[in-house]
C-alpha cells in the first residue's frame, strides 16, 4: 500500500558535521518497512541513499520517520526539510516543505493538517496545485493516549485523502504500528 512507508533508521554510523561549504552528512541506514493489515512487517527493503528518501517523501503521501532517543530523527527531518526547500521544485512553485514540532502542530492547528495547508497556501500565495509536504518532528513527544494518538493518525489520513497535493512525515519514537496503524490503512 503506497499511502504508508514507515522508514527506520539507524543512525549510529551518522554524522552531520557542520562548517560552511566544507559540510557534510554520512548517512544512516535506511529501511523501508512495509505491513501487512495486521500490522506485521511484511518485508524489508534498504532506500539506496538519502535521495531515494527524498524521492519517497516528494512521492508518498505518508511517511513515518521512527528511530529511538538520540538517534538522529530530528537532524535527519531538518536536513530533508533543507533538500527539499532547496529543490527545483519549490523554485517552480510545485512543492513547500513545512517544518514544525508536533507541539506547534497540536497548538496552532490541532492536528489538523489541513489548517496548515490552508494557512501556509494563503500565507505565501500558493497555488492549489502546489505540493504541501509537512514534517512533524517529535510525535512522541505530546503526551497522548493511544487511542488519542490512532485518532490523530486517522485525521491525517483524513486530510490526505481529502487534500490531494498534501504529504505528511512523521517523524518519532517507535510507536505501536499494529495498535495505530495496522488494519486501519
Amino acid at each position: 500500500d503506497e499511502s504508508l512507508h514507515i522508514i527506520a533508521t539507524d543512525d549510529s554510523n551518522s554524522l552531520f558535521i557542520p562548517g560552511g561549504g566544507d559540510s557534510f552528512y554520512i548517512e544512516p541506514e535506511i529501511e523501508q518497512l512495509e505491513y501487512d493489515a495486521k500490522g506485521m512487517v511484511t518485508s524489508k527493503k534498504r532506500l539506496g541513499n538519502f535521495e531515494s528518501l527524498v524521492n519517497k517523501v516528494k512521492t508518498t503521501p505518508f511517511v513515518l520517520i521512527e528511530g529511538s532517543m538520540g538517534i538522529g530523527k530530528s537532524k535527519l527531518g531538518r536536513e530533508l526539510f533543507s533538500i527539499l526547500l532547496r529543490s527545483d521544485e519549490v523554485e517552480r512553485e510545485e512543492l513547500f516543505p513545512i517544518l514544525m514540532h508536533c507541539v506547534v502542530f497540536q497548538k496552532n492547528y490541532e492536528f489538523v493538517a489541513e489548517k496548515c495547508t490552508q494557512e501556509y497556501r494563503n500565507k505565501f500565495e500558493l497555488g492549489a496545485n502546489t505540493k504541501v509536504i509537512i514534517i512533524i518532528d517529535g510525535f512522541d513527544e505530546v503526551d497522548l493516549p493511544d487511542e488519542v494518538r490512532e485518532g490523530v493518525i486517522r485525521r491525517m489520513f483524513s486530510d490526505i485523502a481529502s487534500e490531494k497535493h498534501l504529504g505528511i512525515v512523521l517523524l518519532s519514537r517507535p510507536l505501536n504500528e499494529s495498535q495505530l496503524l495496522g488494519a486501519k490503512i
